[in-house]
């Protein structure tokens, strides 16, 4: 097992790292931060891709942190692994065990095949930084990503953990206790993934300011709120082709208008609830869904302005759902 340390990130460069382990020649040349591939690596230290430079981590890494590190990218980090050999980011078997990555404004990631395990934010991508991820699984942590930037999610699980405490706050913010991806101010998008609820109290996505992210083809399941919107009359994700289960609210929406269009809604107490800031222009757009029951079921104890679902499908939609997970 290898253990890396800031200095080493940071200088040891020059293709340094590690050749795989049949001894195949290092990553592509652009690659001057370090290279992984085939190993255990154990880090003790941030690992940070400086500005200008390109980390590699490829198949068959397992990569394990020790308390309160960050892979922190400043540049350019690429996660190049595959099904059947994925790289592993892991902490040390317990909850926000380690902080995950971050990337910061002008750095960017590109992450394929990839699991991550006990990261306090799993993948926290700052304003003006960029990601692009595919066929990855994060779980165990206090919120399994946090985007204040654009960028994309195909493939991907999501769940985090049982939280300790729990908020009543309408608000969105990084660190309220009950969300599992947190969206601020940013429009990304997300295809063909689940969101999977770690307890009754857990909301799948909040998302705050102003915000138009698009949600196509995923599962939220298992949960308190599918999607909690909050604080912008701009904040107006689309949701479409998408399933709502055993939810204690599909969505809950203050001041926002979510727009919902073709989803299958099933096994929820509410499928919408709304409570504060609500207008007959500034309410959940719904369209072309599926409810179980046949009318969407709308919390009684919630101002009901302005929601109607005018073309409600008669059988559930086929094709909704992540496709490919």
């Amino acid at each position: 097992m290898k253990t890396e340390s800031t200095l080493v990130a940071l200088f040891a460069l020059t293709f340094a790292a590690c050749s795989s382990s049949d001894g195949a020649a290092p990553a592509d040349p652009e690659v001057t931060a370090f290279s992984y591939e085939n190993e255990d690596v154990s880090l003790d230290a941030d690992l940070v891709v400086p500005s200008g430079e390109v980390g590699r981590i490829g198949p068959g890494v397992t990569l394990t942190a020790t308390a309160d590190v960050t892979i922190r990218v400043e540049g350019t980090l690429v996660i190049a692994a595959t099904k059947d050999s994925p790289a592993r980011l892991m902490g040390t078997g317990t909850v926000d065990s380690w902080q995950g990555i971050v990337v910061e404004s002008g750095g960017k990631i590109d992450l394929d095949h990839v699991e991550m395990r006990d990261a306090k934010y799993g993948i926290h991508a700052l304003a003006g930084s960029a990601f692009t991820v595919d066929h990855a699984d994060i779980a165990g942590g206090f919120k399994a990503a946090i985007l204040e930037s654009d960028g994309t999610f195909d493939h991907t699980r999501f769940a985090g953990a049982t939280p300790t405490n729990i908020s009543f706050a309408a608000e969105v913010s990084i660190d309220d206790p009950n969300g599992t991806m947190t969206i601020l101010g940013a429009s990304p998008t997300v295809t063909n993934s689940e969101f999977v609820g770690a307890s009754p109290f857990t909301d799948m996505v909040r998302i705050g300011g102003e915000a138009k992210p698009t949600f196509d083809h995923v599962l939220l399941r298992d949960a308190h709120c599918g999607f909690h919107n909050f604080g912008a009359a701009n904040n107006s994700p689309i949701v479409k082709n998408s399933i709502f289960q055993n939810l204690s609210y599909g969505v809950m929406a203050f001041s926002t208008k979510p727009v919902f269009e073709n989803n299958v809604f099933r096994g929820n107490q509410n499928d919408v609830g709304f409570c504060i800031g609500a207008t007959a222009d500034n309410a959940p757009v719904l369209s072309g869904n599926y409810y179980e029951s046949g009318t969407p079921a709308i919390d009684a104890l919630c101002v009901q302005i302005g929601t109607a679902e005018t073309s409600a499908a008669t059988a559930p939609i086929e094709g909704a759902g992540p496709a490919g997970l």
